[in-house]
């Protein structure tokens, strides 16, 4: 018997792999994926207090968001839906993308509603695991120096703090 599969496309923190294996077991690494004309930005409201990541579309050819592609055990869906907070800020949209000459339903989380929306920064954690997953990822260079040039923010509770960064001490990747 075939167990049923989930295919997610992540472009925030979930890029890094010690990150989303973290969180579900069955997940696998498919392929990198590149969208052109979505940007990535941070706007999506957090009960922390920050902003995560978000993609929308930009009606420009020129931008793109990188991503990877993974796939996971669809009985494990609902363990990524509570940690993306499905149905209180990010909502699932899917497309077709083509892997291995097959052509897969890809979802992905996106928040579209101003409600869960806010102005704000990453704090610092969470924008290096950002970064991070794009260096572990080997995507673009451009990409990449365009992520650590944005602004971010320290985050105030200590512990949260420590946690998230001892996921990045995990991966042993250096963000300069």
């Amino acid at each position: 018997m075939t167990r049923k599969q989930f295919y997610v496309f992540s472009y925030g923190s979930n890029l890094l792999f010690e990150r989303i294996s973290k969180r579900i077991d069955s997940v696998k690494f498919v392929a990198k994926h590149n969208f052109p004309g979505y940007r990535l930005i941070f706007d999506k409201a957090s009960e922390d207090g920050s902003v995560k990541a978000n993609i929308e579309e930009s009606n420009n050819p020129m931008d793109s968001v990188w991503g990877i592609v993974h796939k996971l055990d669809y009985k494990e869906k609902f363990i990524l839906d509570w940690h993306e907070t499905l149905g209180y800020g990010y909502q699932l949209i899917c497309f077709q993308v083509e892997i291995d000459g097959n052509m897969e339903t890809i979802h992905t989380y996106i928040v579209n509603e101003s409600r869960y929306m806010k102005i704000g920064k990453p704090y610092t954690w969470y924008l290096n695991l950002v970064i991070a997953g794009a260096i572990q990822n080997q995507f673009p260079k451009h990409y990449v120096s365009k992520l650590k040039a944005l602004d971010s923010e320290n985050d105030m509770n200590l512990n949260r703090r420590k946690e998230n960064e001892k996921v990045l001490e995990m991966a042993r990747i250096k963000i300069i």
